[in-house]
């Protein structure tokens, strides 16, 4: 019972911890953050905060590697839904719901972003390749669509990637401006869908 306590709060913690990081590191980025900001943001002592990150580098590509995993969805979405045109969609429409019920989506883009231009952080590559891979996997889907009809013809990896890119974009724009209205699906898919 008591060892059940303590992990409760060393999770608490820590989540304070990674939440306030999602916070800094996508509004201010990674050189004007401290662990001393990081802490205080947190509630929480420096040295707690050492206990579970020895830099602000661990914490930030801790973060990252959660940002880029919660991308893991679009192989499945593909392979479960099968229909190209309700896979674009669904992605977008799935990607600017969560954008509307929380700045957490918008943050973990931004520090996606973040990380490729951070050349310091160890697993930049592994984000690079990640993120090369979703836009192969969305090319395919639109090379299909573009075949059945139902998407514009034009080269489908460089639209997979404007479609990643304009949702970035997105994402930036609410993290800049709270009352930002977020486009509809049918306004970001205009160029993909006939």
């Amino acid at each position: 019972m008591q060892e059940q306590r303590f992990e409760n709060m060393r999770e608490e913690a820590k989540s304070k911890i990674k939440d306030a990081g999602l916070l800094l590191f996508s509004t201010k980025g990674f050189t004007q953050v401290s662990i001393q900001d990081i802490a205080k943001s947190a509630n929480i002592s420096t040295g707690l905060m050492y206990r579970y990150y020895k830099s602000k580098k661990d914490l930030f590509e801790e973060l990252v590697f959660e940002a880029t995993s919660s991308m893991d969805f679009l192989p499945q979405m593909i392979e479960y839904i099968k229909d190209p045109k309700i896979v674009v969609l669904e992605l977008v429409s799935g990607m600017l719901n969560s954008m509307t019920e929380s700045f957490k989506t918008a943050r973990l883009l931004s520090l996606m972003s973040l990380a490729f231009l951070n050349d310091s952080i160890d697993n930049r590559d592994f984000i690079m390749e990640k993120f090369s891979n979703l836009y192969v996997q969305l090319s395919k889907v639109l090379e299909e669509g573009q075949k059945s009809g139902v998407f514009r013809s034009g080269n489908a990896l460089a639209m997979a990637t404007h479609l990643f890119t304009t949702i970035q974009g997105v994402a930036n724009a609410q993290l800049v401006n709270e009352n930002y209205v977020l486009p509809s699906v049918d306004m970001i898919t205009a160029f993909i869908i006939k």
